[in-house]
C-alpha cells in the first residue's frame, strides 16, 4: 500500500515504481485523496481507496480523524507493508502501521516550507517524525542534507536509512530530442508548482535585469498556481507580468517534455527545501544546461560551470548574472552543458536505481 497526500502525485512521480511491483506480482493499493488524476491509477494497475488529507491544516482533531482512518483501512486490507510519501502520510499512516505491526519504508522529499523557519510548528513535525520513523525498517532520503539532519536530530538511525537519487528520471521517456529551434531567441524556462519560495520573485526580477541589457530572450513559466493558498503566485500577477512584456505564462501540463526540448535552459532558484526536484531530473536527462540555487538537492544536480551554474538563492542579482554568463556561452559550451546533464542523469538518477532500492526494501519485510 502506497500513501501519498494526493493522487496527482502518485501518478505523476510514483508511476513507475507502482508499475515494477506489479510486474513483480505486487497488488498494489494507492491510498490518497480523490482527485481528477484517481482514475488514472486504474490504467497502471493500482487498486485506489480515498482518503481525505487536509495537507495544509493544523487542526489536530483533523489529523486524529485522519489517524483513525489509517488504522481503519489498514485493519481492513492487512498490508504486506505500507509505503509512506510526504509529511501526513508518512506521520499519521506510519504510526498507524506501526500499531498494526505492518512493515514501513517512508520516502522523505525534501522538508518542505515547514523546516523553513525554527519555530514551534517545526519542533512539533519533528517530534512527530520521530514517533512515526522510529520502528520504520527503512528511510529514504532524497539528499544528503536531510539525511544529515534527521541523524543530527536523532529523528533516524543511520542504520535505517538509505539516500536515494531523488525519485529518480525515466531516462527512455525523457530523452535529448536535438530538434532543430524554430526561434532564434534564448529562452529560459521555470517549471514549477508557483509557490513564491520556489524563486518566481527573482525569475521574474531576473527578467527586468536582463530585458533591459538584451532583445533576443525570453523567460517562460510553466507550472500549477492555486487562488485559495496566499503561498502561490496569484494568476492575476502572472497575468500582469505576461502584460507587461517579461514573461509568457505557460499554464500547466502533464508532460512538460514540449516545453523542456523547446528551452535552451532549465532555471529553478528555489529557496524551498527540496528534496531532488524532479524538474531538474527530467531536464537534465533530456540534456538541458540548468540554473538553480546552491541548496541540498538542486546542488547535487547542478555542477556548477559543468551542466550549468549554481546561484545565491533569493537574489536576483546573481541570478540574472549566471543567466547573463550562459547567454555569453558560445554553441559549443551550451552543447557541452547538455550532454553533461545527461550524463549526470545517467550515471546518477536513472529511475531503476530507485526502485530496485524499493523493490530490495519490500523483499527484506516478508
Amino acid at each position: 500500500m502506497i500513501g501519498l497526500n494526493s493522487s496527482w502525485n502518485l501518478i505523476n512521480f510514483r508511476s513507475g515504481l507502482i508499475e515494477s511491483l506489479v510486474e513483480h506480482g505486487y497488488e498494489v493499493v494507492g491510498l490518497a485523496p480523490f482527485d481528477a488524476y484517481s482514475k488514472l491509477l486504474k490504467s497502471i494497475n493500482c487498486r485506489f481507496i480515498p482518503i481525505k488529507i487536509d495537507t495544509k491544516g493544523k487542526n489536530p482533531l483533523n489529523d486524529m480523524v485522519l489517524f483513525v482512518k489509517y488504522l481503519w483501512v489498514f485493519s481492513r486490507e492487512k498490508p504486506d507493508a505500507y509505503l509512506g510519501f510526504t509529511v501526513k502520510p508518512n506521520v499519521y499512516g506510519s504510526i498507524a502501521a506501526h500499531l498494526l505491526c505492518i512493515p514501513v519504508i517512508n520516502n522523505i522529499a525534501g522538508l518542505g516550507r515547514v523546516f523553513n523557519k525554527k519555530n514551534i510548528i517545526s519542533r512539533i513535525v519533528v517530534f512527530l517524525y520521530r514517533i512515526s520513523l522510529l520502528r520504520s525498517s527503512t528511510v529514504f532520503f532524497q539528499n544528503n542534507s536531510d539525511y544529515r539532519d534527521f541523524v543530527n536530530l536523532e529523528v533516524v538511525k543511520k542504520t535505517q536509512s538509505i539516500v536515494l537519487p531523488g525519485s529518480g528520471v525515466d531516462l527512455v521517456k525523457y530523452k535529448p530530442v536535438f530538434r532543430k529551434k524554430k526561434r532564434q531567441n534564448i529562452i529560459f524556462l521555470l517549471i514549477s508548482r508557483l509557490l513564491w519560495e520556489k524563486g518566481i520573485k527573482e525569475f521574474v526580477e531576473s527578467a527586468i535585469i536582463l530585458k533591459k541589457k538584451f532583445k533576443d530572450i525570453d523567460f517562460y513559466i510553466l507550472g500549477f498556481t492555486n487562488k485559495n493558498d496566499p503561498q502561490y503566485v496569484p494568476l492575476k500577477q502572472l497575468k500582469q507580468w505576461e502584460s507587461d512584456g517579461l514573461i509568457t505564462y505557460l499554464g500547466e501540463s502533464d508532460d512538460v517534455r514540449v516545453e523542456i526540448d523547446n528551452a535552451d535552459c532549465v532555471v529553478l532558484p528555489t529557496n524551498y527545501k527540496e528534496g531532488t526536484p524532479r524538474v531538474l531530473l527530467e531536464a537534465a536527462s533530456m540534456g538541458k544546461p540548468l540554473i538553480s540555487t546552491n541548496t541540498p538537492g538542486c546542488s547535487d544536480i547542478v555542477i556548477d560551470g559543468k551542466n550549468g551554474f549554481l546561484c545565491l538563492p533569493k537574489s536576483s542579482k546573481d541570478l540574472a548574472s549566471k543567466m547573463d554568463q550562459f547567454i555569453h556561452l558560445d554553441l559549443i559550451k551550451r552543447a557541452e552543458f547538455g550532454r553533461k546533464s545527461r550524463e549526470i542523469a545517467e550515471e546518477k538518477y536513472d529511475e531503476k536505481l530507485v526502485i530496485n532500492k524499493y523493490l530490495h526494501s519490500i523483499s527484506l519485510c516478508h
